[in-house]
């Protein structure tokens, strides 16, 4: 089947930025992950967090250059959504608003959700490691997938986390 929309065989955007996953519904942790990182390459992050406003119009460069990474900003965001999650945010982007189209898409961020967090360190907790069926960054990058997922809470998965299960 043939990738939709602007998306990559893998599930990807490629921007100018750098590649970002395409939010489907179910993938934010990892898909604002790649998103922050090409936001951050465009110099228009501080924008999205709402860090940096709008300057005044007497300062027409500075002006002219936060309006063309607010329009970046909002480009990269639209532009890594699978065509079924654009309607949520489009009044959003209409009102030129990627702050709020951000914090729009951060509600589905499930790592708030207490038993999805037990879920997954559940399934952190039941891999193992076996050399006869992958290599080890395998199994590294599986287990760092996991910690992806819950990445904004407390307590984290962290790196010792992932080095007892490897020894």
């Amino acid at each position: 089947m043939p990738p939709k929309y602007n998306q990559t065989a893998d599930g990807y955007y490629n921007s100018k930025w750098g590649r970002i996953l395409i939010f489907n519904g179910d993938n934010y942790a990892t898909f604002a992950q790649t998103c922050t990182l090409a936001l951050l390459s465009a110099r228009a992050w501080s924008i999205v967090t709402g860090a940096e406003v709008q300057p005044l119009a007497a300062n027409a460069a500075r002006l002219n250059d936060w309006l063309n990474r607010r329009s970046t900003a909002i480009q990269i965001i639209s532009s890594s959504l699978d065509p079924l999650h654009l309607n949520p945010i489009m009044n959003l982007a209409r009102n030129e608003d990627p702050k709020a189209m951000w914090d729009e898409l951060a509600k589905s961020d499930r790592s708030g959700d207490k038993l999805y967090v037990a879920e997954v360190k559940g399934n952190f907790q039941a891999e193992s490691f076996d050399p006869t069926k992958q290599t080890i960054q395998d199994f590294v990058a599986r287990l760092d997938s996991h910690k992806t997922l819950i990445a904004n809470i407390n307590p984290l998965i962290i790196e010792n986390n992932v080095l007892d299960k490897l020894f």
